[in-house]
């Protein structure tokens, strides 16, 4: 178990040293419409669209990264929290978004920073973070944040690299063998939403997928 830790956090270090280089191209390189972006897009659009979004809608973003999804919220009055273990990628989200607040926190050391223990959102939105997380830790963390929803409108939103089954992921690895990343975890609807069984699942790609959870349907 020690040296299991001690890979992660390895891993993670590593993660880091990428993130902090790619966040330059990372606007381009997700709106390319290319695996494993495929369909990123038309899943933000639509969750811009489901959303009554006021100055009053407060929104936390898990793995804010540039700003790419929360500059929508932003755009539109809401009050913008976010968290990214990149420090290139949060100061080129703060330099879109200067009234937000935006702070550096890694999610393999604590699921919910400090900052937002105690606080309360309208909307949780995380786009393509879950995956580099394992299905255990994944449901740990997912369940820690619903827990930050408002009782009377809350909802999450997480979009990620996803599959309706273990047949349809298997498929598209073998599809997309060169660009795999066989250290990543991809979702896999079946498997998620048989343990959170409220939430609700849309396959927008052939690798692009959305969950999302409605405090107000429960």
């Amino acid at each position: 178990m020690f040296r299991d830790k001690i890979d992660r956090k390895r891993v993670s270090i590593i993660k880091k040293v990428i993130f902090d280089k790619w966040s330059q191209e990372y606007d381009t390189t997700v709106c390319k419409n290319e695996f494993p972006f495929i369909g990123y897009e038309k899943i933000k659009n639509e969750i811009i669209q489901s959303c009554e979004i006021d100055h009053s809608t407060q929104i936390l973003d898990i793995g804010v990264g540039t700003g790419n999804f929360m500059q929508e919220f932003y755009s539109r009055n809401a009050q913008c929290y976010g968290l990214d273990f990149s420090e290139k990628m949060i100061e080129i989200a703060a330099s879109k978004m200067p009234s937000a607040y935006l702070i550096q926190h890694d999610l393999n050391n604590k699921g919910v920073p400090v900052e937002f223990e105690r606080a309360k959102f309208s909307v949780i939105v995380s786009a393509y973070v879950f995956h580099h997380f394992r299905p255990e830790k994944r449901n740990q963390l997912i369940d820690s944040y619903l827990k930050l929803l408002k009782k009377e409108d809350g909802r999450l939103f997480l979009v990620d690299i996803s599959f309706r089954t273990q047949r349809e992921h298997d498929a598209c690895r073998e599809k997309y063998a060169d660009e795999w990343d066989s250290t990543e975890f991809y979702l896999i609807a079946e498997e998620l939403c048989s343990v959170f069984k409220e939430a609700e699942y849309t396959q927008f790609s052939e690798c692009g997928g959305l969950y999302s959870w409605d405090v107000k349907t429960k």
